[in-house]
C-alpha cells in the first residue's frame, strides 16, 4: 500500500521483493526466477538482480528498477501477461511460506 502517490515522471522507481527459501528448494527456485527476471525485464524493468542474504539463510532478495512511476504502472497493468503471473506463481511455490514480500522505494534526489 502506498501511502502518497508519486508524479507520473517521477522515478526510478526500487522494487525489492522479498522470498522465504529452504536450502532444499533453493535451486529449483533459482530456476524459477529465470522465467520472472525475464518477465520484470520485458515488461519495463532493468538492472535486475537475486541475492541472498548473509545472515539469514532462508532470505532471497529480488531487486530491480523501473525508469518512472508510469512505467512501474505500466509494467503490472498494460504489460503483465498469464505467462508472467504462471512464472512468478511457479517460484513462490518453492518459498516457506507461499509467499513474497515487496517494497518499492521512489528515488530521491540529493544535491550535489
Amino acid at each position: 500500500m502506498v501511502v502518497f502517490e508519486p508524479c507520473p515522471n517521477d522515478g526510478p522507481v526500487l522494487v525489492t521483493v522479498r522470498y522465504r527459501v529452504t536450502a532444499e528448494h533453493l535451486p529449483a527456485f533459482v530456476d524459477a526466477m529465470s522465467a520472472v527476471r525475464r518477465s520484470r525485464l520485458r515488461t519495463g524493468g532493468h538492472s535486475w538482480r537475486l541475492y541472498r542474504s548473509l545472515e539469514d539463510l532462508e532470505m532471497v532478495l529480488e531487486r530491480f528498477t523501473v525508469p518512472s512511476w508510469t512505467e512501474f504502472e505500466r509494467q503490472h497493468t498494460e504489460r503483465w501477461l498469464e505467462s508472467d503471473r504462471d512464472g512468478a506463481a511457479l517460484a513462490v511455490g518453492f518459498t516457506v511460506d507461499r509467499a513474497r514480500r515487496p517494497e518499492y522505494f521512489l528515488a530521491v534526489r540529493v544535491h550535489r
